[in-house]
């Protein structure tokens, strides 16, 4: 029995120096005062942005040549199906181009078959102790020069070969010996190279390539082009994500996995569900507002169904509300909250004092939502918190 008598003095005690942590005084709580008691919640809170519709993966589609648009078989925003035809470009220059690709290679395997029996023979040769060790290898390095040139010979034949949408083994197979296919072979190109869709996607406007701003459409026929110009990106709208500019005070907030809604001028009515899939882990070069730097976050919406799928559109403005949920903490009213110079503090409804009294307590406060803010130490779970007018 005296030992329960001396736990239970001990808990006394300890309640008594935690009540008092951080007290300086005691007050009799007013009638008027409120009085809450401190659970764990869940707070919600919703952040908005302002970003553009994109389609969820997208594909450049480059000039193969130098030349001019002959001509155009789609056109911005059209619907295409993989390895359909966008357009065709005339180019004098891939003839020529093409033209010493192939006798660049023809010529490259004839001195590599040449090399192989030479090499071939000087092994039998080095082995009768007919050539010198010396000989032997200027022979084996001879043949490792042409073996490399022809490698390179067939690379820039597969190239050009590409372009023009030929067999490529076709051509391997040929020799200077076949005069007739060979000089068929470099007549055959056309000046006119057609350029085909990667895959299935929507047609779009090319912004940008590298740093070069496009602000007139390439698609058009006469449109002089340059080889590897952007030509048009096709997009994959069968989802469409958002990327969005967040501060540095609110990126630590977000996580991969928040849910998020999407509105928008151009589908009022309108709303896009969707979650975050991105969230960049350093902030954006050049992209400071008000001193403070920024961060991109990237957000995957779901798939639209067939009715929205006609009033929502690649390019249009977006409003992007990420929902935030806090984890499980002792939330309290702000106005429960006192400063005193570089010290926060609350009012509690003491225990052990006299009834109806409350103490100061200095409490470490975390993110705050509304008109709430977060506990992170200071306050138990179920005390008293006073709320002072």
């Amino acid at each position: 029995m005296r030992g329960c008598h001396v736990r239970f003095l001990q808990y006394l005690l300890g309640s008594l120096v935690f009540a008092c942590t951080g007290c300086h005084e005691s007050k009799t709580v007013e009638k008027s005062t409120h009085i809450i008691t401190a659970t764990q919640t869940v707070q919600s809170d919703t952040l908005y942005y302002e970003g553009v519709l994109e389609p969820i993966a997208s594909e450049a589609v480059l000039s193969p040549v130098t030349g001019r648009v002959l001509q155009v078989q789609v056109h911005y925003g059209d619907h295409v199906n993989a390895a359909q035809p966008i357009c065709t470009i005339d180019s004098e220059a891939f003839v020529s181009e093409y033209r010493g690709a192939v006798t660049q290679f023809l010529e490259a395997k004839s001195h590599l078959q040449n090399a192989v029996h030479e090499r071939d023979a000087n092994i039998a040769l080095h082995r009768a102790g007919v050539i010198s060790d010396e000989e032997y290898q200027s022979g084996l390095r001879n043949y490792e020069t042409l073996q490399l040139q022809y490698d390179n010979a067939k690379y820039q034949l597969e190239q050009v070969q590409a372009v023009a949408h030929q067999d490529v083994e076709a051509i391997e197979q040929m020799t200077l010996s076949d005069i007739a296919r060979v000089r068929a072979l470099l007549q055959a190109p056309s000046t006119a190279v057609t350029v085909y869709a990667p895959h299935a996607g929507v047609v779009l406007f090319p912004k940008t390539h590298g740093e070069e701003t496009q602000t007139d459409p390439v698609l058009t026929v006469g449109h002089e082009v340059k080889n590897d110009q952007l030509l048009a990106t096709i997009g994959d709208v069968t989802r469409l994500r958002v990327r969005v500019s967040v501060g540095e005070r609110d990126i630590n907030r977000i996580h991969i996995g928040d849910q998020v809604s999407v509105t928008g001028d151009g589908f009022v009515g309108v709303l896009v569900p969707g979650r975050v899939d991105a969230v960049g882990v350093e902030a954006v070069p050049d992209r400071a507002n008000g001193g403070m730097r920024s961060f991109e976050v990237g957000v995957l919406l779901a798939a639209l169904p067939a009715a929205d799928r006609s009033v929502v559109h690649v390019g249009m403005s977006a409003r992007v509300g990420i929902q935030l949920a806090s984890k499980p903490a002792i939330w309290v009213p702000m106005a429960a909250v006192h400063v005193a110079g570089d010290t926060q503090f609350v009012w509690i409804l003491a225990r052990i004092l006299a009834k109806g009294t409350r103490v100061k307590r200095i409490v470490q406060t975390g993110e705050s939502t509304g008109d709430q803010v977060m506990i992170v130490s200071g306050i138990r779970l179920g005390e008293k918190v006073v709320l002072t007018k």
